[in-house]
């Protein structure tokens, strides 16, 4: 009896945080020209908000708490200052995507600009530099866990392209890059390990084992 007893509680305590609701605000603050993020969760959902030296990033969507796990699923947003691109395609042989990218700020090409093939968390799988005249060709063979190719240049919008509009052809892709003002969170998930929710703190570790502290802002 005893032993269903501590059972029970031990069962309790670990759902207790799973079962919770977030609501309200809380900031993480890294320390000394760190920036800060802002998230704020409610019943229509979250928004997450970082500034840093170089500008803000902002993303909203829907999360919820499982198994002592918090889900944050980025919504599309529309951004009318981000980068811009063309796609000319046309079928590959053999199965094969191709792909050829060349960065513009303008009329000038950008070189240093960084290419790369990600998942459908937004993780890195393959990433190649546009060293020359903002010039880099890819061939993929392995395309089974591929979501997006972004292209990305500090100070400027990333540019989010699904991998599917590329799948199995030959594609010219030109980008202009906009200065970065606000940087537009594309849709991907972020999944959170929640190491303790208190009356005024949330505390969060990441897939990278780091843990993050937050402060619930407005309670004293």
């Amino acid at each position: 009896m005893l032993n269903r007893y501590m059972l029970a509680i031990i069962l309790f305590l670990t759902t207790g945080i799973s079962s919770a609701q977030i609501k309200g605000t809380f900031v993480y603050a890294p320390g000394f020209d760190g920036g800060a993020r802002t998230l704020t969760f409610s019943d229509l959902g979250f928004t997450d908000q970082s500034t840093c030296h170089v500008g803000v990033k902002y993303g909203a969507g829907s999360f919820k708490i499982k198994n002592d796990s918090l889900y944050l699923a980025y919504f599309k947003l529309e951004d009318k200052d981000s980068s811009q691109y063309k796609i000319s395609s046309e079928e590959a042989r053999y199965g094969y995507t191709h792909i050829y990218v060349q960065s513009f700020d303008g009329k000038i090409p950008i070189s240093g600009s960084l290419i790369a093939l990600r998942d459908q968390d937004f993780n890195i799988i393959f990433a190649a530099d546009a060293v020359s005249e903002g010039k880099a060709s890819l061939q993929v063979r392995k395309q089974e866990k591929i979501s997006y190719l972004t292209v990305d240049f500090i100070g400027y919008n990333q540019v989010v392209i699904p991998f599917g509009r590329l799948q199995g052809k030959r594609s010219d892709i030109f980008v202009g890059f906009k200065p970065q003002h606000t940087l537009i969170q594309p849709p991907h998930i972020e999944v959170y390990r929640v190491i303790k929710l208190e009356e005024k703190k949330l505390i969060l570790q990441n897939a990278a084992g780091t843990e993050l502290v937050f402060a619930k802002r407005g309670v004293n």
